[in-house]
């Protein structure tokens, strides 16, 4: 029998595969028989986010309620969508030397984010191993994860009702930081998309169970490849810009509910 911490669970997540490594032994926890969780706590996300893999890989564990979780964070919104065959950048959290030593994996740059961030709260652009060490000390209570930076022109905002897109605003960022929120000053525009990035967002937000979402989808502007950035259950439909257009299409919503 073996033992370890959710601190020392490293998750490795791309559309080639996922990886759920328990460094402190040196072990993919889909190799094990039986895994029991005796103390979860406050670490609860990540707990799920583990049962999630474990499930995916024949691997019993104990208790069966912890694989009941919703995907209310980062880590288990972004392993969810991978195993719906939904695009996400390569993502990875873990301890942060573990983080640090699969870095330049990701590219020159990475994206390290809040997992339990909103409107661009403590996401930053990092381009160095000190760099990282350095946000995640300063924010000892903030969990991270690392995620590729995808090269861009901006990101769609993808309003999803009922299963179908209702609207679409793409966003641009002011230049001054990799963010294209509107809330950190990007600009916004009502746009029409392909029928992939529709595909692709009406898929993310099934697969989370939401009638109401906001599919966060940015577009490689060297490949043309789409990807989901993020799944939000409070897409600000009272708030933020186009208000009168947002609620058109949120009240055709609630009457064809009703």
């Amino acid at each position: 029998m073996l033992f370890s911490t959710l601190r020392k669970i490293l998750f490795d997540i791309s559309n080639a595969g996922v990886v759920v490594l328990d460094t402190k032994n040196n072990v993919d926890l889909g190799e094990y028989d039986l895994v029991v969780f005796a103390l979860v706590g406050r670490s609860f996300d990540v707990a799920s986010a583990v049962a999630m893999y474990l499930k995916n890989n024949g691997v019993r564990f104990v208790d069966s309620y912890i694989g009941h979780a919703m995907p209310d964070n980062k880590l288990n919104s972004t392993l969810l969508q991978v195993y719906a065959g939904n695009p996400v950048p390569r993502t990875i959290y873990g301890p942060v030397e573990a983080m640090a030593e699969r870095m330049g994996e990701l590219g020159e740059k990475v994206v390290c984010k809040d997992v339990l961030g909103k409107k661009g709260r403590n996401n930053y652009l990092v381009s160095s191993v000190d760099e990282l060490r350095s946000i995640v000390e300063a924010n000892g209570d903030v969990n991270f994860v690392m995620q590729q930076f995808v090269p861009n022109d901006g990101d769609l905002r993808v309003l999803v009702l009922d299963g179908k897109v209702g609207l679409v605003l793409e966003r641009r960022g002011s230049g001054k930081t990799h963010l294209n929120n509107t809330s950190v000053g990007g600009m916004a525009e009502i746009v029409e998309v392909s029928d992939e990035v529709k595909k692709i967002a009406e898929s993310g937000a099934k697969v989370e169970k939401l009638e109401v979402a906001g599919v966060d989808v940015i577009v490689d502007k060297n490949t043309g490849k789409p990807y989901i950035l993020e799944v939000y259950r409070e897409p600000q439909m009272a708030t933020g810009t186009f208000l009168e257009e947002k609620k058109t299409v949120y009240a055709k919503f609630l009457e064809a509910m009703l």
